[in-house]
């Protein structure tokens, strides 16, 4: 049972955004609060009076790149490096490789963030990777930092990329996955139905245990959409809701959902050029205030909602994005323990925790302006939501993960708080694309379909989005026209993609599919 002396939270409400690391969104902010732990008054363990530096290494002479506050809203230029090797580099430097017969890590210093990006960028002027928000950039994020809980030693769960973060945090486990799928034949058994884990997720946890969940997507294809079982959970159980609908159905007094994870609009995702403009993830190719401008929404909407006295709502990011942090983690991370579905190389021991992301975590229990330095990683809120909701572990990580209970015990009974500021108004063209149909955005003039040898084939980031789009378009089609003969076309369609172009075709053919198809479905309702 969960501990007495913790408030009854009744409504827990998440909010993933995307690949930013947290020297990137908080280093420069000068935060100083009370420490959660010893009480005392502290700094939060940013890039404040630290001169930290990677070495550029082009040229005759390494030339050192320092951290600096001067972080453009959007990246111009091409995405940052993510996949399992690129962090093995930015956290060990060039040349790393992790032990073949252990699966372990090299020594940690943090030293090629630079030299992983300029290997992809050669002529490159400007080193983005290095580059952080000033104090005042990112005023909602740092409003409700200093309103409530900021944990400043909370790692992505491993060193790698979105999709295996993300896992860690529904299901406690990647099953094995550590990269982003490079094929079709990676995904095996779990191209057509989605991914499984030994244990389950936490959807089923709280499907056993009777509690009502949801979630909020931002766009048509939902990440939590590639976990095999989510077909029956958007058609029949109305689990997966337009976010058009959160403010209006979270104001409402008799509001059933208990678990309440909410997924941002990812833009254009993978079509040309692969920007992720128009979405409000904060994807570092999208410009950051959009997600500011999302997340004030949310909170501002669980505020005033009859559910603020008994909430907790936490912001977090999946994993850094590629972004320097000099903060070195730990590698003290508890293997799962399950049996993995996924076999990828390089072999990895899953103990070495990936690299920090900003995570602020509000409630009215929560006293106002707390530094938490608890080391905690995804599966932390796994663990915290089993504690609160009496559910059991789904595996030995989220089992002996850290909770953050000991911040909502801060406060004797619910405060009230005032509302933060709005979003800053200095929004580039992109940003006033939000809403607007994806195939009416321009491209950059330099990115195209065809190279000089040809079409351009797809990329290992191609494959998670395209496999979500595909079991969208399955599920709509099992419901209109059940039988084989329409799902082996289906698949044979999925298979034929080689290049963008092609994903590009079918991307726009199932987004649209599927936003008729919701509105017939919430007509049905």
């Amino acid at each position: 049972m969960p501990n007495v002396n913790i408030p009854q939270i009744k409504k827990v409400f998440v909010l993933m955004l995307e690949n930013r690391s947290f020297d990137h969104m908080l280093g420069f902010a000068g935060l100083t609060g009370i420490d959660a732990v010893t009480g005392k008054q502290r700094a939060i363990n940013g890039l404040i009076d630290k001169q930290v530096f990677n070495n550029d290494p082009r040229g005759q002479q390494p030339h050192p790149v320092f951290a600096s506050a001067d972080a453009p809203y959007s990246l111009a230029e091409a995405d940052l490096g993510y996949e399992f090797n690129d962090v093995l580099e930015q956290l060990c430097g060039r040349g790393a490789m992790v032990d073949p017969s252990t699966g372990s890590f090299p020594k940690i210093n943090n030293s090629g963030f630079v030299s992983n990006y300029v290997q992809k960028q050669p002529t490159t002027s400007s080193i983005p990777v290095m580059q952080a928000f000033g104090k005042g950039r990112l005023p909602i994020l740092e409003s409700l930092a200093r309103e409530f809980a900021v944990c400043d030693a909370w790692y992505s769960s491993l060193p790698g990329p979105t999709w295996p973060n993300r896992f860690f945090f529904h299901a406690a486990s990647s099953s094995g996955m550590i990269e982003s799928p490079a094929s079709w034949s990676i995904l095996k058994s779990d191209l057509f139905l989605g991914y499984t884990f030994q244990n389950g997720t936490v959807f089923d946890l709280l499907d056993a245990a009777r509690i009502p969940w949801c979630i909020y997507e931002g766009d048509e294809f939902p990440q939590s959409f590639a976990i095999r079982g989510m077909t029956k959970q958007w058609i029949f159980h109305d689990a997966f809701r337009d976010f058009s609908r959160f403010a209006a159905e979270v104001s409402k007094p008799d509001f059933k959902p208990q678990y309440i994870f909410i997924e941002p609009n990812y833009g254009r995702d993978i079509l040309p050029p692969q920007d992720f403009i128009g979405g409000n993830s904060q994807h570092p190719l999208d410009n950051v205030l959009s997600g500011e401008q999302l997340i004030r929404m949310v909170y501002e909407t669980i505020r005033n909602s009859p559910h603020w006295p008994d909430s907790l709502f936490l912001i977090t990011y999946d994993e850094h994005g590629g972004f320097y942090d000099h903060d070195i983690p730990p590698a003290t991370a508890v293997p799962p323990g399950d049996v993995p579905n996924v076999a990828q190389q390089p072999t990895f021991d899953f103990r070495q925790y990936g690299i920090r992301v900003p995570s602020v975590i509000i409630s009215p229990f929560t006293a106002r302006n707390l530094i938490d330095s608890t080391p905690y990683d995804h599966t932390s809120f796994l663990r915290t939501l089993e504690l609160l909701f009496d559910l059991p572990s789904l595996t030995n990580r989220d089992r002996q993960a850290h909770s953050f209970l000991h911040l909502l015990r801060s406060a004797s009974s619910p405060r009230t708080v005032s509302p933060i500021p709005p979003a800053p108004t200095e929004l580039s063209a992109p940003i006033e694309m939000v809403g607007q149909p994806i195939e009416t955005i321009p491209e950059y003039p330099s990115i195209a379909n065809f190279d000089g040898r040809g079409p351009v084939s797809l990329q290992p980031h191609h494959y998670d989005w395209l496999h979500v789009a595909f079991l969208r378009e399955q599920a709509i089609q099992q419901y209109e026209q059940p039988g084989e003969l329409s799902l082996d076309q289906s698949r044979r369609d999925l298979l034929e993609i080689r290049t963008i172009s092609d994903a590009r075709q079918y991307m726009s053919k199932v987004r649209e599919r599927v936003k008729g198809f919701k509105q017939r479905l919430h007509l049905l309702r």
